[in-house]
């Protein structure tokens, strides 16, 4: 009998397969296969194909040949995750963006045998309800003053909210897909991960959307799958996290000092200093009480007349705020000089692979070598 040269690895080959959207006839098609039996036996181990055909999965899915090959899992199905999107997302495609931030959340933490990454500060701030439980916007306030106090934050806009949360152990990561998926938040071997999508997205959203993420892993990330599933639940839950993302993003004593009109105009005008959007912040004035409904709903329907509630001003174009790219993952390999590539190809975690997967990262491709292990705790 022929010894294999190398062992395709099931688990692996259904990962990338979800990873990429495709359901095993989809695979089957595409690799030529007449009966699509013969990817589920691959999947559960009934066989194994030969090198070539694991060479060409290696090509359709676009994973490194030794991610099939292996023998570390990528998925994390015993992990609660967080998601964010249209009601009328498929199971695939939200399938797809959880095997996304399974995929970093494991790279994260092979980075982690490398280098000491900044651990998680936010525990002491967590609601620790293993089940739902309303959460009245005195607390979610109180909340989020606690966030600003214990990290000297000030009454001013937090300067990038993507460093701030990849200072203190929350590993950001952006995507651009058409799919209209928003973000996803997951608990991976102990590390937070947030994957946000970016498309058509502004500055200003980003960072109310990672704000948003932060208010989840404070108040419902320990919350059970079934709450999760309960619609009527998530949506309050939802509510309960934009609340926060206002009072974090926006703190009264601060933000109100600077509005000398509660007008579209005068938001305008003070939307780059606190790189929010004209939107989030009528809301938050009403929530503070300085207008009321119809003045908020006024100032929507004269930006929409204006401008564009899609496009307000300084989200694109020459004057756009500018986005606040995750770089703790491009200060480590500047770091380390790209010491580690090799103890990670053999895993299957390839510069140009990673690269090509998420936005803004630069891995460099350099054969030095180190033999310690050095501390990274800041960006």
């Amino acid at each position: 009998m022929t010894k294999r040269v190398s062992q395709l690895n099931r688990h692996n080959l259904k990962f990338a397969r979800q990873l990429r959207g495709y359901s095993s006839n989809d695979l089957a098609q595409k690799m030529g296969i007449k009966y699509p039996a013969t990817i589920s036996n691959w999947e559960t181990g009934k066989r194994s194909p030969d090198f070539l055909s694991i060479n060409k999965l290696s090509e359709i899915l676009r994973v490194p040949y030794n991610f099939l090959i292996n023998t570390e899992s990528y998925s994390d199905e015993n992990s609660v995750t967080l998601f964010r999107g249209p009601a009328n997302t498929t199971k695939k495609v939200k399938l797809s963006f959880e095997r996304k931030i399974d995929l970093y959340g494991k790279f994260i933490s092979n980075l982690s045998k490398i280098i000491n990454l900044p651990p998680f500060e936010f525990t002491d701030l967590q609601c620790k309800n293993a089940d739902f439980k309303m959460t009245n916007d005195d607390k979610i306030s109180q909340i989020a003053y606690n966030v600003r106090k214990k990290f000297g934050l000030g009454n001013g806009p937090i300067r990038n909210v993507t460093a701030f949360l990849e200072r203190n152990g929350i590993f950001v990561v952006f995507t651009n897909d058409d799919s209209g998926v928003n973000a996803l938040t997951k608990k991976i071997d102990g590390r937070y991960i947030v994957l946000l999508n970016i498309a058509n997205q502004s500055s200003a959203r980003v960072r109310f959307s990672l704000a948003h993420e932060l208010g989840h892993i404070l108040l419902h990330i320990n919350y059970k799958s079934n709450d999760l599933n309960d619609k009527n639940q998530f949506r309050r839950m939802e509510t309960e996290a934009h609340y926060f993302a206002s009072c974090l993003l926006m703190p009264e004593e601060g933000f109100l000092l600077d509005v000398v009109s509660p007008t579209l105009g005068g938001l305008v005008n003070i939307k780059p200093h606190w790189k929010s959007s004209v939107q989030s912040m009528a809301v938050r004035l009403n929530q503070l009480g300085i207008i009321n409904e119809i003045q908020k709903v006024n100032i929507f329907r004269e930006l929409s007349r204006k401008y564009s509630r899609k496009a307000e001003p300084f989200d694109f174009g020459e004057n756009r705020i500018p986005y606040e790219y995750p770089s703790l993952v491009n200060a480590i390999y500047e770091h380390l000089d790209g010491a580690m590539d090799k103890s990670l190809e053999i895993k299957g975690f390839k510069n140009n692979f990673i690269q090509n997967e998420f936005l803004g990262l630069k891995l460099t491709n350099k054969q030095d070598s180190i033999d310690t292990k050095p501390n990274l705790y800041i960006v």
